[in-house]
């Protein structure tokens, strides 16, 4: 698990959260679609978990990627920070 945030140039870069595993990696029938329901790689799979996600981080202007090989399979959420003039005061 990995975060990143700003480089220290002062750019408003989005935010990137990597989830890293060292499993088999996406079977290569499915790796293009992975983000769509109802597509699964486990066996008693619904294939709604990663869709879910892909649609919740792009309703808040974001996107979820993955690259995966055998041995290693790395999905990002990248999300856009907000710019301080639009935060919320509280």
């Amino acid at each position: 698990f990995r975060m990143r945030r700003s480089d220290g140039s002062g750019q408003n870069l989005p935010l990137q959260i990597e989830i890293c595993d060292d499993g088999p990696g996406l079977p290569s029938d499915i790796r293009s679609d992975v983000f769509d329901p109802f597509v699964s790689g486990r066996e008693n799979g619904t294939g709604l978990g990663l869709a879910l996600a892909s649609k919740i981080i792009s309703d808040h202007d974001g996107w979820l990627s993955v690259d995966s090989v055998p041995g290693k399979t790395v999905f990002r959420i990248s999300l856009p920070l907000v710019p301080r003039e639009e935060r919320v005061k509280g």
